[in-house]
């Protein structure tokens, strides 16, 4: 039967079934406290920049538990143009004299990043 397709399915499911048997019994440590998940509960995703595409300005929100947090914005070579600090929500950003374009705006709150965001600008 190992010839067969279902018989290679079945050999494949049981050698799978053994090695991750094999791997919990001997892999030391465990997950109690593990925090590797970033998003778990959805929180960053109430951090957001709008409208989207952007025209003159840029309004960012944070429905979130952060007080304030630091945007910095990239142009699609990678190249700094435009950082704040500080940010609360409502705060407003300028790109009236950015250029036709697709932007990445990193949300951070100094210590790590939160939220990268895609944004346009058309104008």
């Amino acid at each position: 039967m190992r010839n067969t397709f279902a018989g290679q399915i079945s050999k494949f499911k049981n050698w799978i079934t053994t090695r991750i048997a094999w791997l919990d019994a001997n892999m030391p440590g465990n997950l109690t406290n593990c925090s590797l998940a970033v998003n778990d509960d959805n929180f960053y995703d109430n951090i957001g920049l709008s409208p989207n595409p952007a025209h003159d300005e840029l309004v960012f929100s944070n429905k979130s538990l952060i007080n304030t947090v630091n945007i910095e914005v990239f142009d699609i070579t990678g190249k700094s143009v435009l950082k704040r600090q500080s940010l609360i929500d409502g705060s407003r950003l300028d790109v009236s004299a950015f250029a036709n374009g697709i932007y990445m705006c990193k949300v951070s709150d100094g210590n790590s990043i939160l939220k990268i965001v895609k944004v346009a600008v058309v104008h």
